[in-house]
């Protein structure tokens, strides 16, 4: 997982260099930066969620820059560890 050195609040750590999707996570605001393709692969609730029916898979619809989504009651180093899980 290639995570930017810089520890400061907000900052953006990449699963996936080119990902289209930014996780902003939990409280402390933690961004992850993923691809949606294999959140699909291994999650029903992500593979609904970013079709084109529901608010965030629009959102990503023609845009060149990745789309940030919010996960405010998740936790930052869970979601780090299922990342890494996924990426690998």
């Amino acid at each position: 997982m290639g995570e930017q050195s810089d520890k400061s609040r907000g900052t953006t750590s990449r699963t996936a260099a080119d990902g289209d999707v930014i996780l902003v996570i939990g409280l402390e605001t933690a961004k992850l930066r993923v691809c949606a393709l294999f959140f699909k692969a291994v999650s029903k609730l992500f593979s609904a969620m970013f079709e084109p029916d529901w608010k965030e898979g629009d959102s990503m619809l023609g845009r060149d820059e990745p789309v940030e989504i919010s996960l405010p009651e998740d936790s930052a180093w869970t979601m780090k560890i299922i990342c890494a899980i996924i990426s690998y």
